[in-house]
């Protein structure tokens, strides 16, 4: 029987520590596309969490990261308590699978000798993309997006190794990479992963994007030993920030373009007009400003002082939607690029299929036993369950895709109601512009009379 995970463990990185607390013998995830901080936020935790022996397990990456890891990311502090196994992306899928494998049992060898050890696998991806290479080269047919189910069944089989072990003895708390393309949540390999850990950490591009590290997006991670490791005040604090952080995105357009007022702002905006210290580029840098500015629920007002000049609403808000329509734009782009995706799996697929059943027909004429027969048979059904599932994977990003260029023409259409609107409150300004130059010019005019007939009286 193994122990439950009563003891927190220091990570050494705040956010993980006070808004998503782990606990030796948890499983975690860190779930993040390309180029958004997962080598650096691992180098961090190998070096500050407190372990007796980090086991990292480099599968399926870049040759060149292997010694980058190593002598930068890890430094002094972390290798001189590390074991690191690679098995970069030029080795054979076999290799690959049977790095993750060796370094897991280096973790369970530590264990057993009573150490709590901290394993680091980057990533989960490259090892289930190894065991979809090597099924599919034994005939295995594909399902979920190319991948055969014996991946599925393979991924629990290496994560529940870890753990903790039986009362008072070792553990071993891993974290594994999960690689999400396109920075897509729903990919089968990351949902996989989601059900069987203990919890997940997900970096934000957008955060990376604007410098933010670690791009850590609490809102989307949760830690499921939490509430068994932290007290109930505590509980009660991150469930308060994470309310708050939650109605401040979902409003922050509102107090971009200063939509709120003293007498209406919501209680969860601060007097700053900001959840405090949650973004730096609302921090007040000018001390000239007023305490009145300061409450007025608006953060675009602080880097210039009082003195700023009020947008215009109109502008600002179709400054918004041209954004949301950029946005709409480059998901149509990339639902496009999964619609054919999934056309051309399902063009192979049938291909496969056609050139099987000549290869089957053949193979029978020249007579065969009933048993290979049988598992002719039994390929070929597998083969029809797979293009069915691919046939509804085609639905479904047809039916995504007409959704997305719903939503991208429906956003094309509102940046043309503002820039109708703006066209028109134009025309409006400059007619009462020519009015007020008009009636400016008759008072002067009349001025000038007036004058002249005082002089000649």
């Amino acid at each position: 029987m193994r122990a439950p995970i009563q003891t927190v463990l220091d990570t050494g990185v705040r956010a993980i520590n006070g808004m998503l607390t782990v606990g030796r013998g948890q499983r975690m995830g860190l779930f993040a596309g390309s180029g958004v901080g997962k080598s650096v936020l691992l180098g961090m935790m190998a070096r500050y969490t407190s372990a007796d022996v980090i086991v990292v397990g480099l599968i399926g990456e870049r040759g060149r990261e292997v010694k980058e890891f190593i002598e930068h990311i890890l430094g002094p502090e972390g290798r001189a308590r590390s074991v690191v196994v690679a098995a970069p992306a030029d080795c054979s899928p076999l290799l690959r699978m049977q790095g993750a494998a060796y370094s897991t049992r280096l973790a369970e060898y530590f264990r057993d000798q009573g150490k709590h050890v901290l394993l680091i696998m980057d990533s989960l991806t490259r090892y289930a993309m190894a065991q979809r290479e090597i099924a599919l080269a034994i005939g295995e047919p594909p399902a979920t997006k190319g991948y055969p189910p014996s991946v599925f069944a393979k991924l629990p089989t290496l994560v529940e190794r870890t753990g903790n072990g039986p009362e008072g003895g070792g553990s071993i708390t891993a974290f594994y990479t999960v690689l999400t393309e396109g920075d897509d949540q729903q990919d089968p390999i990351a949902d996989s992963a989601r059900a069987i850990l203990d919890g997940h950490i997900v970096l934000s591009r957008s955060l990376a994007e604007a410098g933010h590290y670690p791009a850590i997006d609490v809102e989307a991670s949760i830690s499921r030993a939490m509430t068994a490791l932290i007290p109930p005040a505590q509980f009660g604090s991150v469930r308060r920030f994470k309310q708050l952080m939650s109605r401040y995105q979902r409003n922050r357009d509102l107090i971009s373009v200063g939509a709120t007022c003293p007498a209406t702002t919501p209680s969860w905006i601060s007097r700053s007009g900001s959840i405090p210290g949650w973004k730096p580029s609302c921090s007040r840098t000018s001390t000239n400003a007023p305490d009145t500015a300061m409450r007025s629920g608006s953060c675009i007002a602080f880097s210039t002082g009082a003195n700023m000049a009020k947008p215009n609403p109109l502008h600002t808000l179709a400054e918004l939607a041209q954004n949301d329509t950029d946005a709409a734009a480059r998901e149509l782009g990339q639902l496009q690029g999964l619609r054919t995706q999934a056309e051309n799996q399902l063009n192979q697929l049938t291909q496969y299929r056609q050139e099987y059943r000549a290869r089957m027909q053949a193979v029978a004429t020249e007579g065969m036993t009933s048993g290979r027969w049988h598992d002719f048979s039994r390929f070929l059904d597998s083969l029809d369950h797979a293009i069915r599932q691919q046939t509804n994977a085609l639905e479904k990003a047809e039916s995504d895709l007409m959704a997305g260029r719903s939503r991208w023409q429906n956003q094309k259409r509102r940046v043309n109601s503002f820039d109708t609107l703006i066209a028109r409150a134009d025309a409006r300004e400059e007619q009462v512009a020519a009015r007020r130059e008009q009636r400016t010019n008759d008072e002067y005019a009349a001025r000038l009379v007036r004058d002249a007939a005082s002089r000649l009286n």
